[in-house]
């Protein structure tokens, strides 16, 4: 599973402990040192520390790599002989053009690896929140559409 300062994470290591134990598996908790780590909040740092002893009281063995490149991930979990790896959904690209997630590149450097992903529940109603706000501006906006038809054809 990956460790992270992320709010989510302790829902992702709880789940990832769960499914270790049901599977009669190791459980091992990464976490990713990236160059700019020093740079963090002290709130990322005091949540990242807190995760990583949650992972630890649920029985993980804590492992650290360096850098910023997804193919670490992969390449520590293929030398290590991990087979599954957990991880929180990532937030798509808002541009026009669809930039892989980070799990599509992990599932692309990682193939032969099972990779189980975690919603976030907050990030998901948020997306729905705002999936329901555009639905409305377009039923609003294709009445109004449709009334500036309507008089235009008087």
């Amino acid at each position: 599973m990956g460790i992270s300062p992320s709010p989510s994470n302790p829902k992702i290591i709880r789940t990832a402990a769960r499914m270790a134990k049901a599977f009669g598996g190791l459980l091992v908790g990464l976490y990713v040192e990236t160059p700019n780590a020093e740079k963090r909040s002290q709130e990322d740092k005091k949540r990242l520390k807190e995760n990583i002893h949650l992972a630890e009281q649920l029985g993980a063995k804590i492992e650290t790599v360096c850098g910023d490149d997804i193919f670490l991930i992969a390449e520590y979990a293929r030398n290590s002989g991990i087979s599954k790896i957990v991880t929180g959904r990532s937030v798509p690209s808002q541009s026009f053009f669809h930039k892989p997630t980070f799990t599509d590149k992990l599932a692309a450097y990682a193939p032969d690896i099972d990779i189980y992903i975690i919603p976030d529940n907050k990030m998901e109603k948020e997306k729905q929140k705002l999936r329901r706000s555009m639905d409305h501006t377009m039923t609003i906006k294709n009445m109004l559409s449709a009334l500036v038809c309507c008089f235009f054809q008087l």
